[in-house]
């Protein structure tokens, strides 16, 4: 399957950050708790979409792409906008945050005295870049390796890489073994 037209491309997109919305704003009840959680329905259902870290940094990122002329995706830009927007105090967005205090750049930001490196963070943050990068899990891989470094290292970069990749291949491969 192949993105046949804009037409086709918007609405793949449109379904990606949809359901990020809607994932983000049924799961967050349940962030931090665990599990297994046993849910068959909700009560009330939700009715508008919650502010949520897991989307929010992508829009950050979205809107400081678009209002590049010519977007480059870098970790310095980003880390920028990272400085500039992300106030979250906790785990590895606190630590970056810090370390961005004490004068480091990506992907020290990441790697320096961060407990956090291996966390979930830059993970959920992967889907922008498949949408950038639909059907090219390389180019995918690249741009997720240039964020996740902001806040995570080793196993955080990967998770957001091999994710950013996977979501890349499926604008265009519907066979899920592929």
């Amino acid at each position: 399957m192949a993105l046949t037209t804009p037409q086709d491309y918007s609405e793949r997109v449109l379904a990606c950050w949809l359901g990020k919305a809607v994932g983000g704003t049924l799961g967050q009840a349940f962030e931090g708790q665990t599990g297994p959680h046993h849910v068959d329905f909700y009560d009330p259902v939700p009715t508008g979409m919650i502010p949520n870290d897991d989307l929010d940094l992508q829009v950050l990122w979205a809107v400081v792409l678009d209002r590049m002329d010519q977007v480059v995706v870098d970790r310095r830009v980003l880390g920028r906008a990272w400085w500039d927007h992300v106030q979250f105090p906790w785990g590895e967005y606190g630590v970056a945050r810090r370390n961005m205090a004490l004068g480091l750049e990506p992907p020290l930001t990441g790697s320096f005295d961060n407990w956090f490196t291996q966390g979930m963070g830059g993970a959920i943050r992967s889907e922008i870049w498949a949408c950038l990068a639909p059907g090219d899990p390389v180019l995918a891989a690249a741009y997720a390796v240039e964020d996740a470094c902001i806040d995570h290292d080793g196993e955080g970069i990967w998770a957001e890489v091999f994710l950013a990749a996977m979501q890349s291949a499926a604008f265009v491969e519907t066979d899920t073994d592929a």
